[in-house]
């Protein structure tokens, strides 16, 4: 049976990141439930009840033919008919249990005290809306909205639209409405520039074009398949592009900037400029730009572990005005190295062994989170394990990400009892991004979603 834990989110600023490691955060464990509804689904053993019930049970002072259910594994089961109307052999009634409200059958949940079916208006959880999906043991079932793609990746969100490039006509952007996305639907923004990261501000989208190591910008509308050429560095390629209302921002050998009214960049900024160089990912809060400075091995043999930083977007932060160091892996001997870095409530990274480094015995990939001015020592993690981080994502909502073809989700960035799952056996996820309502992702040929 799978459960899933409802959740109530807050709107605080942190910072998620996903990152390796060699302990099994948040107990390792996998929370397919939401505690505050009992649910049992049709065809399986009733495991679960409400706390009542397993309150009544601790109490049961009857002997062992009226105990009889729980010694056979079933915790928590309703004695049979037999047995509840002996009067000698039932156990007394718990007053605290009454009150909690009734078991359940199979198939339904108790939400305000009444017994309601577990569906797509209530799916795994009180509340819980699969958003005109199907429900399925608990959990709403991701729908496809494209298939038969070619190689969907780098995807984008605003409040309309979703973006992302395909590798068709030696790259395309596509646009789609969040709402009714369908084959019908999708409009093509550019054919021939490109596919690389990109991202949407004020209803632009910016890419990077790897091959000519430039970033174009087309109307999230449509440019009739003629973008412009917002930045031309001429030298080696862009790595990896972000925004916000005010600024483009990416890198090159550097972190720049640019106001995205401007096409071409008129006036260009030099956000940061160190050694060791930025590198992808990058991310923006409100007030800085956050990125990986990768590990090292020094002159004297030691490694210097890698660490995130961020700087003033307005600053100018060089080896004489370093960066501030929001997590340093140094700390916990682990030289990881970071694949995704997102921002939401909070900053959360995913990060992986650094193979050129000795090895950390656990596990090879992790989720970690912090707040948004950094973290004191090793950050908290979210999730652990061996299953490669493909995809990170983040909101005021929480963290998700895609590990081994499942979409899992960390309400408000607490999940000690193991992250919860969204959607599982979807094959390699490449991107995932979210509004307050859906996950929406890509796969090596489709672009779906999922409520979360």
């Amino acid at each position: 049976m799978q459960r899933r834990t409802n959740f109530r989110l807050n709107a605080s600023r942190a910072l998620v990141v996903i990152a390796m490691s060699p302990t099994n955060g948040c107990g390792g464990g996998l929370d397919n439930g939401r505690s505050d509804a009992m649910s049992v689904d049709a065809g399986h053993t009733a495991d679960a009840v409400d706390a009542g019930a397993d309150a009544s049970t601790d109490a049961t002072t009857a002997d062992t033919d009226a105990t009889s259910s729980d010694a056979d594994g079933s915790d928590g089961a309703q004695p049979d008919s037999d047995d509840s109307s002996s009067g000698a052999d039932a156990p007394p009634i718990d007053a605290d249990a009454a009150e909690a409200g009734p078991v359940c059958p199979m198939g339904q949940l108790l939400c305000n005290g009444v017994c309601i079916p577990n569906d797509a208006t209530n799916c795994g959880a009180c509340g819980h809306s699969c958003q005109g999906t199907t429900c399925s043991g608990g959990l709403c079932q991701a729908v496809t909205l494209l298939d038969n793609r070619a190689s969907p990746a780098n995807l984008a969100i605003d409040a309309v639209n979703l973006y992302w490039g395909e590798s068709s006509n030696n790259g395309t952007i596509f646009a789609c409405a969040k709402s009714g996305c369908s084959a019908g639907s999708v409009t093509g923004l550019a054919a021939g520039y490109g596919s690389g990261p990109l991202t949407v501000s004020n209803s632009l989208v910016f890419w990077i074009e790897q091959t000519r190591a430039s970033i174009y910008v087309c109307a999230a509308a449509g440019c009739n398949n003629a973008p412009s050429q917002f930045v031309n560095n001429g030298a080696g390629s862009q790595e990896d592009i972000a925004s916000d209302d005010a600024s483009v921002f990416w890198q090159p050998a550097a972190i720049m900037s640019c106001p995205p009214s401007s096409s071409p960049c008129a006036s260009m900024h030099l956000v940061a400029s160190i050694v060791p160089r930025p590198v992808a990912p990058m991310a923006v809060s409100s007030t800085t730009v956050i990125w990986h400075s990768p590990g090292y091995q020094s002159a004297s043999g030691a490694w210097v572990g890698s660490s995130v930083v961020d700087c003033s977007k307005s600053g100018n932060c060089r080896s004489t005005v370093p960066p501030r160091k929001l997590i340093d892996h140094s700390a916990d001997g682990t030289n990881a190295l970071i694949s995704h870095i997102v921002v939401g409530s909070a900053l959360v990274v995913a990060q992986h062994a650094n193979p050129a480094a000795p090895p950390v015995p656990g596990p090879k990939y992790s989720v970690e989170v912090c707040p948004l001015d950094g973290c004191t020592g090793v950050p908290p993690k979210l999730w652990s394990g061996n299953d490669e981080i493909t995809a990170l994502a983040a909101d005021s909502a929480g963290s998700y990400w895609a590990a081994g073809g499942t979409i899992y989700a960390c309400p408000n960035n607490q999940c000690t009892s193991g992250a919860v799952v969204l959607a599982s056996a979807q094959g390699t996820v490449s991107a995932l991004v979210t509004d307050g309502t859906t996950a929406y992702f890509t796969t090596a040929d489709s672009l779906r979603k999922v409520a979360k």
